[in-house]
């Protein structure tokens, strides 16, 4: 027959199938809600093709992480079940309300569970229920004879322990039973092997659950003398008596191991302990049942029989130690569970409490005294911060690029391992030291380095993923405010175009070392993977390179500075880049160089000042006086202005050395300097004013007659000088004309436009009788 998995199957089949899958153990919701097409197209296959293929195997899953969950809803769906009945009056009241507690138990169903359907067992699922139907090759069958050509049935989440039921229930006893006509030699060895099988079974099975049973052998014991005599039979029982030495041995013995996992948390332990407590009170039972009391009166001339007491005794005494080691640390009970669920910026709230309990637990407790016992515990604690700092963290935030949120996540949980450590040393440090001032009779140790060494660890490899948040601003522009389509500043002049080009090659040589650092085949919160250190290193490394190309970049590009303004505009846009400190210092650097020529220009400026100080640089038509003050209110402007744009740069960075020394350079060349010299120039001037002869130059004639009967304006030279270096000194800021001048001639704009515009009628008139008498 070909492979074509598209020939229709039998539906009286199908359903067949179906049905027994409910009986088997799924419910009819379960199958409603989670059986699809593709589980059909399986069914189908595994109907169709009876000449190659043997086995279905249909198996209930739990989704990641939803097995307790979906165990926890389980339990509370039997309890419901066995609760009593509500009366018919109460159902018909209530109807809406189990409607919304079954969509609620659906919606829980499809969250937590999964149906794999496969002709072939795949046992990596976390399977709840495995359902399997069997047949023999070339054997075709139908609806009605299928109950007989195929074999079916349920393997519980445990295989082993279903294994365990059918043999030592089903199997075993029928094979015992029928080898009683077999040679001695055979039936030796065979019932030797059966129950060596059994034993290791038995073990085996219940070791996944915790739990250490003890195997008794399926034997016919008719009294302890005749037991003593059949030789066979006491070496079987002796054997079981062995092996049961080694079991109670190894739990006896355990107490002392690591059983708990190098990444167990505390509420890990308290679990352990409650689990012991009800194994070692299990196996007392069992000591003391029926079947294994008989094997030990049979055993009393055993030569292993002594040990085997010996062990059996220190049951108890373990028994009694488990349940006050979890009375106590079920004062962690609730701090702990907190804990668990805890948000990294929750953590410090929560440490007080814990090392409350734990200083408690080593006081009180008999066990948890030792050095080692509340190092373990402490080191527990540690390994839970750690986990739920790594819940908080998301590292694809960190890779795509969401900064500002990460890094924030970053330093809370930084912040909660300092905690974690400074807090518990002086804890403990002052508990220690007044339990030796009280003279206590044990000291308090526990091992520093053991319990915060993966703390430390995890709080460097924090702090290294936050060097990647603050390299993925500077380099990749990652969390930029900038409104551009690059998010990078625009950098104005002819360079502008050529320094954004670099920066932008610059990020996409960045992208590519994150993308390494993001596709590394180990995980990264992981403070066991010690490769990080390697590919971090290369990391950093490739970043230095970068860096160095972006202080190249912006050497250059400073070096074309020409101006202060010019620079300020240039290290606010790589000021605006600077998240590194690498990019922060050869800003800085830059700053000071921007200060100095600064300094450099209050020099130039003080030194052209000295050099025209006697003879000034006046315009054309300025008046000597406020001409002189106009030229050195220029070189004030030009000095004030780069002062000014210094002074408002509140992104550059300076020390309050360069501040002082700008500050007091700038200060005795404007105030001392400069301003002052203005002053001499308006005193000198307001010394040149004789405002006694005003009237004089006042009540003249406005015209006067000269040669050829013509005329020309007479108004005084004096008054005019003295108005032009009124007018001037007024473009001077902080100089008004003296009071004993407005006194006399007026202050405002206006009546200096209406004497100009007087003087300039008067001056037509005489034109324009110049020209009349010239034509005559």
């Amino acid at each position: 027959m070909e492979d074509n998995y598209d020939i229709p199957a039998d539906p009286q089949m199908m359903e067949w199938v179906k049905s027994k899958i409910v009986d088997l153990g799924m419910t009819d919701r379960q199958m409603e809600l989670l059986w699809n097409e593709e589980h059909d197209k399986e069914l189908a296959k595994w109907i169709v093709h009876f000449d190659s293929i043997i086995g279905l195997f249909v198996q209930i899953c739990y989704k990641k992480g939803n097995k307790q969950r979906a165990k926890q809803k389980h339990a509370e769906e039997t309890e419901s079940e066995t609760a009593s009945k509500k009366t018919a009056h109460s159902l018909l009241s209530d109807d809406e309300e189990e409607d919304d507690d079954q969509n609620k138990k659906d919606e829980d169903i499809v969250k937590t569970q999964y149906i794999h359907v496969s002709t072939k067992p795949d046992f990596n699922h976390d399977q709840a229920l495995v359902l399997y139907f069997l047949r023999e090759l070339k054997v075709e069958f139908t609806v009605d004879n299928v109950e007989r050509k195929v074999q079916y049935g349920a393997i519980k989440s445990n295989p082993l322990h279903s294994l365990l039921e059918i043999m030592h229930d089903k199997m075993a006893p029928t094979l015992l039973k029928t080898q009683q006509q077999w040679p001695d030699s055979i039936k030796k060895e065979f019932s030797s092997s059966i129950h060596k099988f059994l034993a290791s079974l038995t073990e085996a099975s219940h070791r996944i659950k915790g739990q250490t049973v003890l195997y008794v052998p399926i034997e016919d014991i008719p009294s302890v003398k005749e037991a003593r005599q059949n030789k066979d039979l006491f070496q079987r029982l002796e054997a079981a008596l062995i092996l049961w030495t080694e079991q109670i041995k190894e739990v006896v013995q355990e107490k002392e191991g690591s059983e708990h996992g190098d990444n167990a948390s505390p509420l890990a332990e308290i679990e352990y302990w409650r689990l012991r407590t009800k194994d070692l009170r299990e196996l007392n039972k069992q000591l003391e049942s029926p079947d294994i009391k008989r094997i030990r009166d049979v055993l009393k001339t055993s030569n292993y029989i002594a040990n085997f007491n010996t062990l059996s005794g220190e049951i108890q005494q373990g028994c009694d130690d488990a349940m006050n080691n979890l009375l106590y640390l079920s004062t962690l009970q609730e701090p702990c569970k907190k804990l668990s669920k805890a948000y990294a910026k929750e953590i410090p709230g929560l440490i007080p409490e814990i090392l409350n309990m734990i200083s408690m637990i080593w006081m009180m407790s008999k066990s948890y005294h030792t050095s080692e016992r509340i190092t373990g515990l402490l080191r527990k604690v540690s390994n839970e911060i750690i986990h739920r700092c790594c819940e908080s963290i998301s590292l694809d935030a960190i890779f795509d690029g969401k900064v500002q949120e990460s890094m924030k996540c970053l330093d809370e949980c930084v912040s909660a391992g300092h905690i974690w450590k400074t807090t518990c040393i002086e804890t403990f440090d002052k508990l220690a030291k007044h339990y030796k001032e009280q003279n206590f009779s044990r000291e308090f140790k526990y091992d520093q380095s053991s319990v915060f060494a993966e703390v430390d660890a995890f709080v460097q490899r924090c702090t290294d993923l936050n060097e990647v948040c603050e390299a993925q601003i500077q380099l990749g522009a990652k969390g930029s405010q900038c409104p551009t389509e690059t998010g990078l500043p625009a950098f104005g002049g002819t360079s502008g175009p050529e320094i954004t080009k670099s920066l932008l090659d610059i990020r996409k040589q960045f992208e590519q070392l994150i993308y390494n650092l993001r596709h590394l085949d180990y995980p990264i919160l992981d403070v066991k993977s010690t490769k990080w250190h390697d590919d971090h290193g290369k990391f950093k490394a490739g970043i230095r390179d970068l860096e160095l190309i972006m202080v190249n970049v912006l050497s250059s590009a400073f070096g074309n500075v020409r101006s202060i303004e010019q620079g300020i505009e240039l290290l606010e846009a790589f000021s605006f880049l600077a998240k590194r400190d690498t990019i922060k210092r050869t800003v800085q650097m830059k700053a000071s160089l921007l200060y100095e020529k600064f300094l450099i220009e209050l020099d130039d400026v003080q030194a052209e000042f000295e050099r025209h100080r006697k003879e000034p640089i006046i315009l054309p038509h300025h008046p000597q006086y406020a001409g002189a003050a106009l030229w050195i209110q220029r070189l004030r402007d030009r000095i004030t202005k780069d002062k000014d744009l210094i002074d408002q740069a509140y992104f550059l960075p300076r020390t309050e050395n360069e501040q002082a020394n700008m500050d007091e350079k700038f200060f005795q060349l404007n105030e001392q300097t400069l301003h002052k010299h203005q002053d001499e120039l308006y005193a000198r001037w307001e010394k040149t004013l004789d405002l006694e002869d005003f009237a004089a130059y006042t009540n003249i004639p406005i015209m006067k007659r000269v040669e050829g009967n013509l005329v020309n304006l007479n108004f005084s030279l004096e008054l005019q000088s003295i108005f032009e270096e009124a007018r001037f000194w007024s473009k001077v800021p902080g100089y008004d004309p003296p009071t004993k001048l407005i006194e006399a001639i007026g202050s405002s704009s206006q009546d200096d436009r209406e004497l100009r515009m007087n003087m300039e009628s008067v001056n037509l008139v005489v034109r324009d009788y110049n020209e009349i008498i010239l034509s005559m």
